[in-house]
């Protein structure tokens, strides 16, 4: 710019240089002077308007660098902010995703927390529930406590009865051997069935002399005699004699068991004794009466009516729940029996 103005003023002095060169042909007159001034006025003008216009110049260079500058601080700034708002919008953006997962993590909280308030309320529920059965188990065991009151008082009278019974059971064996004893051998047709004919409706227990064993009918679930000890709490033990009448023959039943009938299945030894409700034939009728070989006074055997075998532990043996089987009668002592009465018809 400065060499723009400065070529523009030597084009302004430029007049002035020819001028000078002219002066010896140049008439100092008052025109010529007028002129001159005229010329300088103009020069001063000229250098007046380049003055300003440099001015003006400069100023707008100085403004324009001013906005330059104002531009560029501007663009940082607005680079500033774009930075600044992309680092808000990650920023956001990052937010936004943990505002999600919060969002989803409180979901899962609430329906955890619906869940837990779902079994609060199954356990208060399942509180009334156990609460109701212990009120209910507690008025069951006072109740349970009563019955068992009574059933231990039941228990105490039945063993005092059974004690009483077993003191009868042992005073009627002993009055009962001293009965047979004293019975004549041609009784009641012979020593083959002689039992008196008041045994006929008794109830009695049946032990075989040489193993002390009671004829026990509960095996098999209760199809099968077998040898047993006594026990107080066995009322199966009981056995009724029953005379069929006409014939002079015994029926052995098990009252306590559908009045089951003792019978031998078959002929020969080793058959077991079963028990059965009524059978054809006479397999299940017996002859009780006295063996005459025998040197056990006052026992009793029986025989079987229709195969001719006798009721005897199998082997002789001691076992409990031993077999009970038929014999022919040439095993000494094992077919002998006394017969307790525990009552008469």
């Amino acid at each position: 710019m400065e060499t723009t103005l400065q070529t523009q003023h030597s084009s302004n002095r430029q007049p002035s240089a020819d001028v000078d060169s002219s002066v010896s042909v140049f008439r100092y007159d008052s025109n010529n002077v007028a002129a001159i001034q005229n010329a300088r006025l103009q020069r001063k003008r000229a250098e007046e308007a380049a003055r300003r216009h440099a001015e003006e110049m400069e100023a707008a260079a100085r403004n324009l660098a001013s906005e330059i500058g104002s531009k560029e601080q501007a663009v940082k700034e607005l680079i500033a902010l774009r930075s600044e708002y992309d680092a808000l919008q990650s920023k956001y953006s990052s937010v936004n995703s943990s505002l999600k997962g919060l969002e989803t993590s409180l979901k899962a909280k609430n329906d955890e927390l619906a869940g837990v308030k779902r079994e609060v309320e199954i356990a208060k529920k399942e509180v009334v529930d156990i609460r109701s059965d212990c009120e209910t188990l507690r008025t069951s065991q006072s109740s349970s406590n009563n019955t068992l009151l009574i059933a231990n008082n039941e228990k105490t009278r039945l063993m005092t009865q059974i004690k009483d019974l077993t003191s009868y059971m042992n005073f009627a064996l002993a009055t009962s051997i001293r009965e047979m004893e004293s019975l004549p051998s041609n009784t009641n047709n012979g020593l083959e069935n002689c039992l008196p004919s008041r045994y006929n409706g008794s109830m009695v227990f049946i032990v075989n002399l040489k193993n002390g064993m009671l004829l026990d009918p509960r095996k098999d679930s209760g199809t099968t005699v077998q040898s047993w000890t006594y026990s107080e709490g066995f009322a199966d033990q009981m056995l009724k004699l029953s005379k069929i009448d006409g014939s002079g023959v015994w029926v052995i039943s098990c009252p306590l068991m559908n009045s089951k009938r003792f019978y031998f299945g078959s002929e020969g030894p080793s058959v077991e004794l079963k028990t059965a409700p009524s059978l054809p034939g006479s397999q299940d009728y017996w002859f009780i009466g006295r063996d005459s070989s025998s040197s056990h006074k006052g026992s009793w055997v029986i025989k079987n009516v229709q195969f001719k075998t006798y009721i005897g532990p199998y082997d002789g043996t001691s076992e409990v729940g031993g077999r009970i089987t038929s014999h022919i009668f040439n095993q000494t002592g094992n077919p002998q029996w006394a017969i307790i009465p525990i009552t008469f018809a």
